[in-house]
C-alpha cells in the first residue's frame, strides 16, 4: 500500500512542476550533488494513516517555476510543498481516505534526505535545471483502508481549478 501512495504522490509530484512549465522525468539512481538545495517538509493524518513527506530542489529548479521572483524563494518552495500535498489529498480523497495536512516548513541545505525508523518511498526527477528529490514516509495501521480504484462520489475539484463564491 505504500508504494501505492508513493507513486500517487509521485504522479502529483510531475504534474505540479508540468502546471508551472517544467518538465520531470523520472531517474532510477539520483546524481551525488553538493549544490545546496531548498526543501520542503508537510505532515498530514487521518483515519489509519499518517506521514509526511520531504520536497527538495536546486535553487535553479525552483526559480524556473517560481512566479513570484527570486526574492521570494523560501515562500514558494513552500508553496510548491503545499500545493503537492493538497494534489496528493485529492488523489487519497479519490480513494476514501481524508487526510489533514499541516503547514509547510521550509529548509535550505545540502544532501537532504528524509530519515525514519521505516524505509521512506523516494523518488527522484530530472529537468532541465536539474533534479528534484521526493520522499514520503507512511504509518498505515492495520485498520487502514484504501480503494486502488477512483471512487464515483468523488467531489473534488481538479487542480489548477477555482471555485468563486458570489
Amino acid at each position: 500500500m505504500n508504494d501505492h501512495i508513493a507513486d500517487l504522490a509521485a504522479t502529483a509530484c510531475v504534474s505540479l512542476f508540468a502546471s508551472y512549465g517544467t518538465t520531470l522525468a523520472p531517474v532510477s539512481v539520483a546524481t551525488p550533488d553538493a549544490t545546496p538545495s531548498y526543501c520542503g517538509v508537510i505532515g498530514y493524518l487521518g483515519d489509519g494513516i499518517r506521514g509526511r513527506f520531504l520536497l527538495t530542489a536546486s535553487l535553479p529548479v525552483v526559480e524556473a517555476t517560481n512566479p513570484m521572483g527570486a526574492e521570494q524563494v523560501r515562500d514558494w518552495v513552500g508553496e510548491l510543498t503545499n500545493q503537492l500535498a493538497g494534489r496528493l489529498k485529492n488523489q487519497l480523497l479519490k480513494r476514501g481516505v481524508d487526510i489533514s495536512i499541516t503547514t509547510p516548513i521550509t529548509l535550505r541545505g545540502e544532501r537532504i534526505s528524509l530519515e525514519s525508523p521505516r524505509t521512506p518511498q523516494g523518488r527522484v526527477f530530472t529537468c532541465d535545471q536539474g533534479e528534484v528529490h521526493m520522499w514520503i514516509d507512511n504509518e498505515l495501521s492495520p485498520e487502514f483502508v484504501m480503494t486502488t480504484f477512483v471512487t464515483a462520489e468523488d467531489a473534488s475539484l481538479d487542480e489548477g481549478v477555482s471555485l468563486m463564491f458570489l
